[in-house]
């Protein structure tokens, strides 16, 4: 693949994945992304599942999965911060005192993207 820029680096053709993800966006469907060196070992927006192997007194059993992925907001993703700081970032005040917040280690290889109207 070559990026717009014409670069074929891991960097710069990852960067196609979000002209895609816009098209989703665009037309109200969310998005999970998800590279594929991660591993879903559970449903990442909770719910139940009929667990494996069945307990013998209760063959029909089901577990209750909480959500890795919360959905209260517009983007959550994945980081590689080694401390609180890099990895849920800081606020600051920005143009006209708009709260704002800043991440440092932020992963594209995995991340939600919720589908919201324009304000």
């Amino acid at each position: 693949l070559t990026s717009l820029t014409g670069s074929t680096d891991n960097h710069a053709t990852s960067g196609l994945k979000f002209q895609v993800l816009r098209e989703f966006l665009t037309v109200g469907t969310s998005v999970l992304l998800s590279d594929v060196d991660v591993v879903w070992m559970r449903n990442p927006f909770g719910g139940s599942r009929l667990v494996v192997p069945p307990v013998p007194s209760d063959p029909g059993r089901y577990h209750q999965d909480q959500p890795a992925i919360y959905g209260d907001s517009d983007v959550e993703g994945m980081t590689d911060g080694w401390d609180d700081v890099s990895a849920y970032g800081f606020e600051f005040a920005g143009l006209g005192g708009t709260p704002m917040r800043r991440l440092a280690a932020r992963n594209s290889g995995l991340f939600y993207l919720a589908a919201t109207r324009e304000a």
